[in-house]
């Protein structure tokens, strides 16, 4: 009898010892997918100060190409067949660039002009800072459709 009562306290302890091991284990796996998945819903302010640096947008970027070529160009990979040059395409190219423009915060207040030929963007005007240069070259790079972006944008005054 001595037997049966210590092989059934060694079986609810391994019992008991193995449920909490595969708990814990189940546990540590849920923390693990719970962080990866706070990792990738960063903000959007995170998202868009990294599409700066990827693309050099920064500030100093901007600023600094601005004085040597007094332009910023940047294209994105396309694949083959994915521009479509006609007027049509182009003038709804140009106007999603426009509305994302129209709907920032930043960049609502300033007039910056918006021309789209073959997926390219080519966007002129003044605006007070090199942050906004870049910030407006992310949106239009952001588009559908849009493979280039050309930007002649400078800094200077500007009355909102």
């Amino acid at each position: 009898m001595k037997a049966i009562i210590i092989a059934f306290l060694i079986g609810v302890l391994g019992g008991g010892a193995g449920t909490w091991y595969l708990l814990q284990k189940r546990y540590d796996a849920s923390i693990g997918i719970a962080t990866e998945h706070a990792a990738a819903q960063q903000s959007p302010a995170n998202a868009a100060h990294d599409a700066l640096a990827a693309l050099r947008l920064t500030a100093e970027d901007v600023q600094r190409e601005l004085d040597k070529t007094g332009r910023i160009v940047r294209r994105q990979v396309v694949g083959i067949g994915a521009g479509i040059a006609d007027a049509a395409h182009d003038a709804r190219v140009t106007a999603a660039v426009k509305t994302r423009f129209a709907t920032d915060r930043e960049l609502e207040p300033y007039t910056i002009s918006v021309s789209t030929t073959g997926g390219t963007v080519t966007l002129t005007g003044t605006l007070p800072s090199a942050e906004l240069i870049g910030r407006a070259v992310v949106l239009a790079m952001g588009t559908a459709d849009v493979t280039e972006v050309v930007s002649t944008l400078q800094v200077g005054n500007v009355a909102q």
